[in-house]
């Protein structure tokens, strides 16, 4: 029996497979929400479960719209100072896997305007600049937003990318990474992206990968089930 019937909670919704619309999921991972999360929810336990009819795997029940919301204005200092830490402070380590990652990408797309999805603190889009792509952010953390604009001097969209009617096939590029997990709807998203990049265009998205060894391994202690 699917978890969708039951009854939903204030902070929290009860939802259907994404990808194919049935109620019908088995929990793979149970986790804890991080101390200071007790009771801001109202639900101490997340389950992540795998569709049985085409083996989606998502959160169910999980935060509603406001509590997404209210979560991304890290207003809390752990949620602060764990965003500083992770994606301001050491932006520097990701240097060698963007240039890596932009190598392969001139191959199909050389120049031209570049949106990438949830940058986050715009590291991406900085290394993009320097090879001479048009850079343009969305990112829906008002957090981050302020960060690329401020401090990277990066044009950024804020808000929820299907919430601020862009110019359709506008993008030579969309860029997605480890994002896609994070959207309440990752077909409504890529229907999106699908939308605003050219004909000819180039789309690059990225995920953790929920079956490798380091997932099996840890379990409900593997770090990008929090992340």
């Amino acid at each position: 029996q699917g978890s969708a019937r039951t009854p939903p909670q204030t902070g929290i919704e009860y939802v259907n497979c994404d990808l194919c619309g049935a109620d019908d999921a088995r929990t793979v991972f149970r986790l804890p929400v991080l101390a200071h999360q007790v009771g801001q929810y109202n639900r101490n336990v997340w389950d992540v479960v795998q569709c049985q009819q085409c083996g989606l795997i998502y959160e169910n029940p999980r935060p509603d719209a406001a509590a997404l919301r209210a979560f991304y204005n890290f207003d809390h200092p752990a949620d602060k100072s764990f965003v500083e830490n992770w994606f301001i402070n050491q932006e520097d380590l990701n240097r060698g896997t963007w240039r890596q990652i932009l190598r392969a990408m001139r191959r199909f797309c050389s120049s031209g305007t570049l949106l990438d999805v949830g940058c986050g603190a715009g590291s991406f889009l900085v290394e993009a600049r320097r090879l001479g792509y048009q850079v343009i952010g969305q990112e829906p953390s008002p957090f981050f937003a302020e960060h690329c604009r401020t401090q990277q001097g990066l044009q950024v969209y804020h808000g929820y990318l299907e919430e601020l009617a862009l110019e359709e096939a506008r993008y030579d590029c969309v860029t997605a990474f480890d994002v896609v997990e994070h959207h309440p709807s990752p077909v409504r998203l890529l229907h999106e992206i699908r939308r605003l990049v050219k004909a000819d265009g180039l789309v690059v998205v990225s995920t953790h990968d929920i079956g490798n060894f380091w997932s099996r391994l840890h379990k409900d202690r593997w770090r990008h089930l929090y992340a």
